[in-house]
């Protein structure tokens, strides 16, 4: 199957609705399906019902009281290190952009002002990450 005919699902947090309805356009634009939540908690608590319908995890790294690095590390082990996360930030505690590296790795962070390109970037990493571990979505 060719990187331009899976269809990714993928897990959206962020409380910033133009934030939120920017990652939305472009990963619809990319052919990405996503269910999206405003705060860590309702988005990693959906998750943990529904891991395999995943095939990635979006999230705003700034937020309170769960951050976006808390919920890279529970991604990460609840599927053991298959879906990756990636994390937006606009600027945040040294410490905090640290433990976001930690948790999703350095190039899963996704500085602001973002791109389309880098959307396109992403979608194809992940399809390609895909196909390595095998695990196809469950949607």
């Amino acid at each position: 199957m060719g990187l331009e005919q899976k269809v990714l699902n993928a897990l959206v947090i962020d409380d910033n609705p133009g934030v939120l309805g920017l990652v939305q356009a472009l990963l619809t634009a990319h052919g990405v399906t996503y269910a999206s939540f405003s705060t860590c908690e309702e988005g990693l608590a959906h998750f943990l019902k529904n891991p395999p319908l995943y095939d990635l995890v979006i999230t705003d790294l700034n937020q309170s009281p769960t951050s976006g690095a808390d919920v890279a590390l529970k991604v990460k082990d609840c599927s053991q290190g298959k879906i990756p996360v990636y994390i937006i930030t606009g600027g945040a505690d040294a410490a905090l952009i640290e433990l976001a590296k930690r948790y999703a790795g350095e190039k899963r962070i996704i500085y602001k002002p973002f791109k389309n390109e880098k959307f396109k970037d992403i979608i194809d990493e992940v399809r390609r990450f895909k196909d390595e571990v095998g695990q196809p979505s469950q949607l």
